[in-house]
């Protein structure tokens, strides 16, 4: 019996082997990060939308925001109730803003409710949570609060 070689035969199985377990770790790793969790843009959405915002009043002006709002700044009704709350606030105070009712003086503005959550400190590091933005912006001698908070998770969904 002649046994030289039959060592190899076994050599190359292995390194076949370990090639494939590389080629599928990299299809279900890349099918993972493609399809896998959202990606988590709340910060940057709010950020943007209220400079939009702020910067669409001292452009626009702030008459009748309550019936021009859309039309003056050019922001689509159903995109903005989808995910996001929005208030506008005359001549009030961030915390004010914050706490203030729909109804009440100086909220010349408003879709949605609840935010408070703006104000939580443990809702900054929860990434279920809404990320909001402030900002404040002087328009012809009043100065508005601009509140807005992303809810909105963004996800790759997987299309045939």
């Amino acid at each position: 019996m002649n046994r030289r070689g039959a060592l190899g035969d076994q050599a190359f199985f292995s390194v076949t082997f370990f090639i494939m377990l590389v080629i599928a770790a990299g299809v279900v790793g890349g099918t993972y990060i493609y399809f896998g969790g959202g990606y988590d843009f709340k910060a940057v959405e709010s950020g943007g939308l209220s400079y939009e915002v702020g910067k669409c009043l001292i452009d626009e002006g702030t008459d009748d925001l309550e019936n021009t709002f859309y039309e003056k700044c050019k922001i689509d009704e159903d995109v903005l109730k989808e995910g996001n709350l929005i208030r506008i606030c005359k001549n009030l105070g961030e915390d004010e803003c914050l706490e203030a009712e729909e109804s009440d003086l100086g909220v010349e503005f408003n879709v949605g409710s609840n935010f408070v959550i703006c104000k939580l400190e443990g809702a900054k590091e929860n990434k279920n949570f809404g990320k909001c933005d402030v900002k404040t912006v002087s328009v012809e001698g009043d100065d508005y609060v601009v509140i807005v908070m992303s809810n909105r998770e963004i996800k790759r969904e997987q299309t045939t």
